[in-house]
């Protein structure tokens, strides 16, 4: 584990209750080691997050929410994984590619 995954870490484990502190240590270390593997997606980026956001007490949502969207950019950069289940976008939600303002 890195300093900022530790770190990361931390954060978390002081947020969540000692009913759920092994779940939580065990969900952080796959992802940190996908991480650490180049492998992450942003789909287990967002499983972890919700996995987290169910076990913190309400008050706390909003704090860590701000640090889980930080921490999972960097995470995503430096694993250099992009990868998504989405679907891309269909043409038909895309803007008109004309120069005329009224075209629909």
């Amino acid at each position: 584990m890195n300093p900022g995954q530790e770190k990361f870490l931390g954060f978390i484990m002081d947020k969540v209750g000692d009913e759920h502190k092994a779940d939580i240590e065990n969900l952080l270390h796959g992802v940190f080691k996908k991480q650490n593997d180049g492998t992450a997606t942003h789909d287990d980026i967002h499983s972890t997050q919700a996995s987290i956001l169910d076990k913190i007490s309400p008050e706390m949502i909003e704090e860590v929410k701000g640090v889980m969207s930080n921490f999972a950019s960097q995470m995503l950069n430096k694993s250099g994984s992009h990868q998504t289940t989405q679907a891309p976008a269909s043409p038909a939600s895309q803007p008109p590619t004309t120069g005329d303002p009224n075209a629909q």
